[in-house]
């Protein structure tokens, strides 16, 4: 935890449900990191105007002990998890191991290492080795005093002496009161395609 109270900051700590937690904080922006399911952000708050950007499922987090290294959709709070190294259902790998419903990193706990914590920026790196592939995944979140911006390093190596095949995506559930009728999303795409699923 840091030892100062202004500016950039950091604190730890393991809430009532079992759950080990670090937050990054400045003037702007609180993010909150659930390390022991996946290093999801849990939360990700705007202060100055009490905006939260992720949603939330009514039911709530259920304890640690529920949760940790189950099924992705068991317990399925909401949040921003990283899905590696599949997405979408379960599969099988080339190599014959069988991979869970969105990987491996979003269900288990992950390493903690404090890289920087001053007022003027903190730093956390935040990794995992994968059981079935062999795969080191980490990210450095670094977020700097006065900024509104999380800024995110990601990076992968393949530990196995054999070629990998691999997904690797982000999946935020963005929500209320962030999430309403005068959202806007731009994105540089030239083309799009949506489909509605059929009820019959």
């Amino acid at each position: 935890m840091s030892r100062h109270h202004y500016g950039a900051r950091l604190h730890r700590f393991t809430d009532d449900l079992g759950y080990r937690r670090v937050a990054l904080e400045n003037e702007q922006i609180r993010v909150e990191i659930l390390l022991d399911k996946g290093a999801s952000i849990r939360s990700f708050l705007h202060k100055p105007t009490d905006t939260e950007f992720m949603w939330h499922s009514p039911l709530g987090l259920r304890p640690a002990v529920e949760t940790i290294g189950g099924d992705f959709l068991d317990g399925y709070e909401g949040g921003w998890q990283e899905i590696f190294p599949n997405g979408g259902p379960p599969s099988m790998h080339p190599s014959g191991v069988e991979l869970p419903f969105h990987g491996e990193a979003a269900t288990v706990p992950w390493d903690l290492q404090i890289e920087l914590d001053e007022p003027s920026a903190v730093r956390v790196r935040l990794s995992i080795e994968t059981a079935r592939t062999g795969l080191r995944l980490s990210k450095t979140l670094t977020l700097r005093a006065g900024s509104g911006i999380l800024e995110i390093d990601e990076r992968m190596s393949n530990l196995s002496p054999f070629p990998v095949e691999l997904m690797w995506g982000n999946h935020p559930a963005f929500g209320a009161p962030f999430l309403d009728a005068s959202c806007r999303v731009d994105v540089p795409a030239r083309r799009a395609s949506t489909r509605r699923a059929s009820t019959g």
